[in-house]
């Protein structure tokens, strides 16, 4: 029973040297926090007659803003549907396939 215990310390430093390691080597490519906090979308530039009529818009990307409670449910529903429906279809609630992903090559 000793060795067991010994075995899942050993899976443990395992997994947190593996999760230290991963880190270390992301962190270079991760946004800064304040990227995050400070989050501003490109949007085009609207152009408006004297009485307030668009008359044209200029720009590569067409973003507005939405707050989460001006979404409807239906979206809200349909979003974590879909984020949740690969571990509908598997019993792991951890995708291999998708960690295979994530590891730097």
């Amino acid at each position: 029973m000793l060795w067991f215990a010994g075995l899942a310390a050993m899976g443990v430093v395992i997994g947190a040297l593996i999760v230290g390691y991963a880190l270390v080597v992301m962190e270079p490519n991760l946004p800064s926090l304040n990227a995050l906090i400070d989050y501003r979308p490109k949007v085009p530039l609207r152009v408006f007659t004297a009485d307030h009529k668009l008359i044209g818009e200029f720009g590569e990307e067409r973003r507005s803003l939405v707050r989460f409670q001006d979404l409807p449910d239906q979206m809200k529903k349909a979003v974590l549907a879909i984020e949740d429906y690969p571990f509908t279809i598997t019993a792991a609630s951890i995708s291999s396939a998708s960690c295979a992903r994530a590891l730097p090559i």
